[in-house]
């Protein structure tokens, strides 16, 4: 009886274990260690070509990838993770990260405590990836679907591109944190509408940048959602 039971316990701590892996679509899951893990294959958009189009990477892309929490618009902490862009594949493992180097949810969103329902002290940090190209580094992005665009902004002197669309962002979070609602925000001259709801660990947001008739930011629009099946990972050059 006591062999039963020993048996029972190490396979129902077992199936608990297993329970915490999850595949969220698109190549993405997390491991039952919390680890975010990316197994796609990789696109490249290239700004500055004659004929801009999304494209598969070629199985001679080899690179490098740096893996970050960004966190402000002046810090983005490291993070541990095994893996890089071979033979055109993107193929990494992110280790969880450390709560003590990322922000509470109201500060790295500028957002008054009231707007929250909950969460509003619970600390969160946004996935950012790049590669160094010769100290010019490229953004890795994830998009719903491969119709990618990117648009030149007029009136400057240099060649500059905003992204039009929807694209998803990866947000790891310590608790729950629930905000809905529109944020007027002057002294940026644009609106912020958030429909978000953090569970502990993984979470996604669908991201949509709206502009006004000179292509200046007007309305950013957050949800969380699930994964779409033909997201994709894009490389912008």
């Amino acid at each position: 009886m006591k062999k039963y039971l020993l048996q029972l316990t190490i396979f129902m701590l077992f199936c608990a274990s297993c329970a915490k892996a999850q595949t969220l679509g698109a190549g993405v899951s997390v491991d039952n260690q919390g680890n975010l893990v990316i197994n796609a294959p990789l696109y490249i958009f290239d700004c500055y070509s004659e004929n801009t189009k999304l494209e598969k990477a070629p199985t001679s892309f080899n690179s490098e990838v740096y893996v970050s929490f960004y966190s402000n618009d002046e810090v983005d902490f490291p993070l541990k993770f095994n893996g890089e862009i071979k033979n055109g594949f993107l193929s990494l493992t992110i280790n969880k990260p450390d709560e003590l180097k990322l922000y509470d949810a109201m500060n790295l969103w500028l957002i008054s405590e009231s707007f929250f329902t909950n969460g509003a002290n619970v600390k969160i940090a946004e996935l950012n990836l790049k590669i160094d190209n010769e100290n010019d580094y490229y953004l890795i992005w994830l998009y719903p679907n491969r119709n990618v665009k990117i648009l030149q902004e007029p009136f400057l002197d240099i060649r500059s591109f905003f992204i039009d669309g929807d694209h998803y962002k990866f947000i790891y979070s310590f608790g729950e944190v629930n905000i809905s609602g529109k944020f007027y925000e002057p002294n940026k001259n644009w609106q912020d509408e958030l429909n978000i709801h953090f569970k502990q660990g993984w979470n996604i947001v669908s991201t949509r940048d709206y502009y006004d008739n000179t292509l200046k930011r007007d309305i950013l629009i957050m949800n969380s959602i699930t994964l779409s099946k033909d997201a994709v990972w894009v490389l912008i050059k």
